[in-house]
C-alpha cells in the first residue's frame, strides 16, 4: 500500500500505516496514520480475489495481517506471522481484540528473533497468544528479519 507523502518527506512511503508521533518508530508509537485507509484496501482486495489459502505477515504487514484474519475469519485457511505485534494504537488493537475469538481456530506459525530490537520477542509471543493454543512458533536466533536457513525452510 502507498501511503501519501507526509510533509518531511519528498517521497511517499511503503508502509501499511505512518506513526502520528514522528519521533518514535511504527512498533511503539501509541497512534497510527494510514490504518483504516489499508485496512480498506486490503479487504477490497479479499472481497475481490478471495478466499486465499493463506496470508504472510511481516512487522507491520503482520499485525495488519492479524487483523485481517479477525475481520475476514473464513478467507484465510492459515496465517504466519513474522515478528508480529498487537498494535499500540488503542483503535488497532481494539479491532484486533474484538475479533480474536475468530483466531482460535485459525492455524497459525509464529516467527520471530531472539535479537529483535524492533519487535522484541515478548510482543510477538503475546500477539501469538490472540491465535489460541494452536498455534506455533519458530524462534530464530537473529534479528528484525524473515529468516532464510535451511532449518526453517
Amino acid at each position: 500500500h502507498l501511503l501519501e507523502r507526509t510533509p518531511s518527506s519528498d517521497e511517499a512511503l511503503l508502509a501499511w500505516w505512518n506513526m502520528q508521533d514522528k519521533q518514535s518508530r511504527a512498533s511503539t508509537s501509541l497512534a497510527y496514520v494510514g490504518a483504516y485507509e489499508s485496512l480498506e484496501k486490503l479487504t477490497e482486495c479479499i472481497e475481490s480475489q478471495g478466499p486465499f489459502d493463506g496470508i504472510l505477515g511481516f512487522s507491520q504487514g503482520a499485525a495488519a495481517a492479524s487483523i485481517l484474519c479477525t475481520l475476514h475469519p473464513s478467507a484465510f485457511k492459515f496465517a504466519i506471522i513474522v515478528s508480529g505485534f498487537i498494535p499500540r494504537d488503542p483503535e488497532m488493537s481494539e479491532e484486533l481484540m474484538k475479533g480474536r475469538a475468530s483466531l482460535q481456530s485459525l492455524r497459525s506459525l509464529h516467527v520471530w528473533g531472539v535479537r529483535d530490537d524492533l519487535v522484541l520477542p515478548a510482543r510477538s509471543r503475546d500477539l501469538m497468544d490472540c491465535f489460541g493454543r494452536g498455534a506455533k512458533h519458530y524462534e530464530h536466533p537473529g534479528g528484525h528479519f524473515v529468516p532464510s536457513g535451511s532449518n526453517f525452510r
